[in-house]
């Protein structure tokens, strides 16, 4: 009895482009930090997870960057009390622009839980530092409407 191997090709019915994969373009995420080297980590391993990442150290570049042609920001990672404003106020102020905003907010506080439930409601999560990679995947894989690459 011989050995081998079944070759088994699909062949498209009539228009190749059908049978190609849907190309899946990763969610765009908007970090505020003013720490340098947190801002750097987090945005490495926001990288790493697979989204696209703009990167900036305070509300007030936020806004610019979000208010700048062609961008096209899905979520707000940003710390409670970043320079320029609060944090709820960046989110309330970028969702006139994005209302489907998702906003995760980042905080070395314990009580940062209850304090973003009281600003802006229970869409928001809340990340208290120092948390690892997994932490910030789990709490992004909360917003179902995020893509990563």
């Amino acid at each position: 009895m011989q050995r081998g191997f079944i070759h088994k090709r699909l062949v498209p019915f009539r228009n190749s482009a059908l049978m190609r994969p849907e190309e899946v373009v990763p969610s765009q995420i908007l970090l505020v930090e003013d720490d340098y080297r947190r801002r750097g980590r987090t945005a490495i391993i926001l990288g790493v997870l697979g989204y696209r990442v703009t990167a900036t150290e305070s509300a007030d570049r936020a806004l610019e960057l979000a208010e700048a042609p062609g961008a096209d920001f899905d979520a707000l990672v940003t710390e409670l009390m970043p320079p320029g404003m609060s944090g709820p106020e960046l989110a309330s102020r970028l969702r006139k622009r994005i209302p489907e905003l998702a906003v995760l907010f980042l905080s070395g506080d314990a009580d940062a839980p209850e304090f973003v439930a009281q600003a802006l409601g229970v869409s928001d999560r809340s990340l208290c530092r120092p948390f690892t990679p997994e932490q910030l995947e789990r709490e992004l894989g909360e917003f179902p409407d995020l893509v990563s690459g």
